[in-house]
């Protein structure tokens, strides 16, 4: 159940018979409303007394869960607010004129929970724990992102490797064309009629098929250029 409570001037409200009912179990929060004092306020801590009972909790955003501990017993449950900026400022709520009500609950046979209801060292530990892990994906995002960028330094390296390599065989082609082209003052020059092919060695063909050179014919099966009684190889 919620119960709204009102903070003004440091004074407590909240609306009549507005009560509790004992042995509940994390079953009641406390929705607060600040006046514009407490918004400056770092942390909130929020005190709560009944009887000899007491327990201390960090309010989160502008509510707080009513610890069980509270409300074991029938009785008059007193809230306190103690707002902190820094260590250098603190300021109180005046006690309450009109303590929230624990009322009996009705007959029943009750263990109490196991586990205590987190105060206020319970809060703060939550909040170191979260930083660890979130520091520790933080770490393993990074590795990540180191990897990825070390594949992709590799990557460019093997393409102007490759770059490279493409380059010193056209230049090695090119080579063997002039070459050829200076064998023999009689030979006329090579007459490229298709495209250039690098893969298989073959430097260019005719309509037929075959290297168009003067006295020379170009071997498929040897991948070379009869040149009068001479071999050229084409790289």
């Amino acid at each position: 159940m919620e119960h709204k409570l009102r903070v003004e001037r440091r004074v407590l409200w909240h609306p009549n018979n507005d009560d509790l009912i004992a042995l509940g179990v994390r079953s009641d929060t406390l929705k607060v409303d600040f006046d514009a004092e407490w918004e400056a306020m770092d942390h909130i801590y929020v005190h709560f007394y009944n009887g000899t009972r007491s327990h201390r909790s960090i309010l989160d955003g502008d509510t707080v869960t009513v610890p069980w501990e509270v409300t074991l017993d029938p009785g008059d449950m007193f809230v306190t607010f103690v707002g902190y900026v820094g260590l250098e400022k603190r300021i109180v709520t005046e006690q309450m004129e009109r303590p929230y009500f624990v009322n009996p609950a009705g007959p029943v046979d009750l263990e109490s929970p196991h586990t205590k209801s987190p105060d206020d060292i319970q809060y703060f530990l939550d909040i170191a724990r979260r930083a660890q892990e979130e520091e520790r994906i933080r770490a393993i995002a990074e590795q990540q992102r180191q990897t990825n960028e070390a594949v992709r330094i590799a990557n460019e390296e093997r393409r102007l490797l490759a770059e490279q390599l493409d380059a010193a065989h056209i230049a090695r082609i090119a080579l063997a064309i002039q070459t050829l082209g200076q064998l023999h003052a009689d030979v006329p020059y090579l007459y490229l009629v298709d495209a250039l092919h690098i893969g298989d060695g073959l430097v260019g063909e005719s309509g037929e098929g075959e290297l168009m050179l003067s006295d020379g014919v170009y071997d498929a099966d040897a991948a070379s250029i009869r040149v009068g009684g001479g071999f050229v190889g084409v790289p």
